[in-house]
């Protein structure tokens, strides 16, 4: 119930809400980008569970993959997986991964490797 309030609270004139009120645009501008900087900086210096768990070849890997994952998350990979295998949203985001994956590894490493040796 005091969640509902606080948020409620924020609510600024006719239901505006987020980067549209000024305490959202506090948030947005100033409060966000320096929680961000503070967790890089902790990342950076610090050996932490986070850091180890980010640093896994696994995630490290997805990292690499993820500007595929970007590229077919909404094309024609997910049309047909969602029409014709799943329309369970874990195992969408799990194939799609896995095919980012794939495409990354055998289409965008080679060509990039192809362009630097230009």
């Amino acid at each position: 119930m005091a969640l509902l309030i606080l948020f409620l609270s924020l609510l600024g004139k006719h239901g505006e809400s987020g980067i549209t009120t000024v305490f959202g645009i506090v948030i947005n501008n100033f409060l966000l980008p320096i929680s961000i900087a503070f967790f890089f900086y902790g990342l950076i210096r610090e050996s932490s569970i986070v850091k180890k768990l980010l640093s896994s070849p696994l995630l490290v890997m997805l990292g690499k993959a993820s500007y595929t994952f970007y590229l077919i998350h909404a094309g024609v990979f997910y049309l047909f997986i969602n029409q014709h295998v799943t329309q369970n949203y874990v195992l969408v985001f799990l194939s799609l991964n896995f095919i980012a994956i794939i495409l990354w590894r055998f289409v965008e490493e080679p060509l990039n490797k192809a362009i630097r040796n230009l």
